[in-house]
């Protein structure tokens, strides 16, 4: 039987399948809801207003999407975000991805931190076209699933 956390982990590794190596992704990894809350995880709730703000008024290049890893007990056990690929050790956490690579993070984000990892991909970006960083060409979803 599969678990919902595992779902939900399929469907992170479903979309990260898709991701264009020279395309930058904002993931944010939050609680899944509760019946009465938008997530179990209070620091979650907590960052809503500042996600809802950035979500609302960002129109850079950086595609954003949220994943959901679970019930708070799900979270507490082997969770596929926790011992694989992400490897997450808190929630919120935003990761900016080009394509595959994990480029950075950040824990208990609010919205200044989401946006602060928007314009960090354009720094990168810069230092692609200068030979300053040459990212690996890396497939996570293949290494995730071995």
């Amino acid at each position: 039987m599969v678990s919902a956390h595992d779902e939900l982990y399929d469907y992170f590794l479903d979309q990260l399948s898709k991701f264009s190596d020279n395309e930058w992704h904002l993931a944010l990894f939050e609680g899944s809801p509760t019946e009465d809350s938008y997530s179990w995880c209070p620091d979650c709730v907590f960052a809503l207003d500042g996600v809802k703000k950035f979500k609302s008024t960002y129109g850079g290049p950086v595609h954003f999407l949220q994943f959901k890893v679970g019930s708070k007990e799900e979270w507490s056990s082997d969770n596929p975000f926790k011992i694989r690929f992400p490897y997450l050790t808190d929630l919120p956490t935003a990761v900016l991805f080009r394509g595959q690579i994990d480029a950075m993070r950040v824990l208990a984000v609010e919205q200044k931190d989401l946006l602060y990892l928007c314009e960090r991909s354009q720094v990168y970006e810069q230092q692609i076209k200068s030979g300053a960083w040459s990212p690996p060409k890396i497939r996570r979803v293949q290494l995730a699933q071995s």
